[in-house]
């Protein structure tokens, strides 16, 4: 797989809802910690969910399109159900991993 290649998770949150998530660019990623100037590590993490967050379908997002504003509308639990996967998508990859 080319280092270019988007890599993406789909979440199922039930049985009619997915969320699909992706990996961030070096670019994105710099961005968001040149944007977190404190340091805080809650508002890093809140940010790089926002910024994984590609697309979403089932009838549960009232035909809603992705955006920050509405990215921001949904339950905390909702979000609480992709943490982990964009946490597991922007550490280590397995390339570098091989390396150690």
């Amino acid at each position: 797989m080319s280092f270019f290649t988007p890599q993406t998770e789909t979440v199922q949150v039930d049985d009619d809802n997915s969320i699909i998530v992706r990996k961030l660019t070096f670019g994105e990623f710099s961005d968001i910690l040149n944007g977190n100037q404190t340091m805080n590590e809650q508002k890093l993490g809140f940010d790089l969910v926002r910024a994984s967050i590609v697309e979403w379908a089932g009838p549960g997002f009232d035909g809603r399109t992705v955006t920050t504003e509405n990215i921001n509308a949904l339950p905390w639990e909702i979000i609480a159900e992709i943490v982990p996967v964009v946490t597991s998508l922007n550490t280590t990859s397995e390339a570098v991993e091989g390396k150690a």
